[in-house]
């Protein structure tokens, strides 16, 4: 898959809460749009994602200090499937009607194939096609640099190529 096809990428990225009864639970997820024609960012969002009630007082401080996000910050948030809404409507209204092209990037697929589809399960939502295609720096990184043996965070890959 070339990356430079399409109009517009949007990495996504997350913070997990700690283990809580053997799950984790969404506490931000976040999204960075760039224009490819244009050569610059069009929307950079950071949004905390309040957890279900029945677990959020077990969440913290482990959680806090996991992901470094306020508690307060996560109590008064939206819930996911506001936040998951929020996305949604960005991409539909900024690039869709647009007739523009998007590619989602992502460091390793755990967002996507594991987060995101837990959280959606719990809140009974489907996950929207557009999540079912998706670009892994990581994976790419690996096959490419097979050598480097870096872990897989993005400063760390980074820091490889420096």
């Amino acid at each position: 898959m070339d990356l430079f096809d399409h109009d517009f990428l949007i990495a996504l990225t997350c913070s997990m809460s700690a283990p809580v009864d053997g799950q984790q639970y969404l506490l931000e997820l976040n999204w960075c749009a760039y224009n490819v024609r244009a050569r610059r960012i069009t929307e950079e969002v950071y949004l905390p994602v309040r957890p279900p009630a029945e677990v959020l007082p077990r969440l913290f401080p482990a959680s806090t200090e996991s992901a470094g996000i306020k508690q307060s910050d996560v109590e008064e948030a939206e819930d996911f499937r506001g936040i998951y809404q929020s996305f949604n409507k960005f991409v539909y209204e900024q690039i869709i009607l647009n007739n523009s092209s998007f590619c989602l990037v992502t460091v390793g697929d755990d967002l996507i194939r594991r987060h995101l589809v837990a959280e959606c399960q719990r809140c009974g939502l489907k996950p929207a096609h557009h999540f079912l295609k998706y670009f892994d720096i990581k994976a790419e990184f690996e096959r490419c640099y097979p050598e480097a043996n870096v872990g897989g965070s993005l400063s760390t890959m980074l820091k490889c190529r420096r």
